[in-house]
């Protein structure tokens, strides 16, 4: 066999290995597309995996900040809406001061409600004091206040006590801004009430506005808080004496 015919056989060989290795593998190519798709495929995983965690962190933060709103809501809706008539031996004056702050209102209200819980540790009436108004807000473990005011609910529940009691407070939301409350008379809102000059009437409805501070970018963290409540009590004084109503 001469040189040049092996030289053609071993050629022949070598192109039909080659032929065989190239049908059962990838070249270098391929697998720089595939690795790119690849790559693609999980970045596309994990933005929409991102987004639905934010998504879920977001509707949980909105839950939670909506949670108190409604709890306060019930609350206040409860406390105006039995509103004792401002006369008797377990009741007083319903007595609404206006205050401002640099054109913040920040008012203060005070009125006696029947929705006290009777309780065996506690063997007074349901009838209690109930106050509404802004403090400071407290001091966490660092020593550090938060943003706004706090919003305080105070009862009183031993009416009769000899002594003068303390208030109970509770604070209800952090980080108001203003505190709006303003009293229908039945032709008019009125901005503070006093039921002792007006012949111990109670107003027909009340109108609650609660402004909540805004974030550090400018937007309002938390969207203001509207109540209107109808009051279910009246009382007015007569010839005869004074005497109380239930609409």
């Amino acid at each position: 066999m001469t040189a040049l015919k092996r030289h053609f056989i071993r050629r022949s060989l070598y192109n039909e290995v080659g032929s065989k290795f190239h049908d059962g593998g990838f070249t270098l190519i391929e697998i720089l597309a595939a690795t790119l798709i690849s790559a693609l495929l999980l970045g596309s995983l994990y933005a929409v995996f991102h987004g639905a965690l934010k998504l879920r962190d977001k509707d949980y933060g909105v839950m939670e900040k909506g949670l108190p709103r409604a709890y306060v809501t019930e609350i206040m809706d409860r406390d105006f809406r039995n509103m004792a008539p401002p006369v008797g031996i377990l009741a007083g004056a319903v007595i609404g001061e206006t205050n401002k702050e640099s054109d913040l209102r920040r008012d203060r209200v005070e009125f006696y409600t029947s929705t006290g819980v009777l309780t065996d540790k506690e063997n007074w009436g349901d009838v209690q004091k109930v106050e509404y108004y802004l403090l400071d807000p407290e001091e966490n473990d660092k020593g550090e206040k938060g943003q706004g005011l706090d919003f305080v609910r105070a009862i009183t529940r031993n009416l009769l006590a000899s002594i003068a009691q303390e208030p109970e407070e509770t604070r209800l939301l952090n980080g108001v801004k203003s505190l709006e409350i303003t009293y229908f008379d039945g032709q008019t809102w009125q901005d503070s009430w006093d039921s002792t000059g007006l012949d111990n009437a109670s107003p027909k409805a009340v109108k609650i506005r609660i402004e909540f501070e805004t974030t550090a970018d400018g937007e309002e963290s938390i969207p203001s808080l509207e109540l209107l409540i109808e009051v279910a009590a009246s009382a007015v004084t007569s010839q005869g004496g004074t005497n109380a109503s239930g609409s």
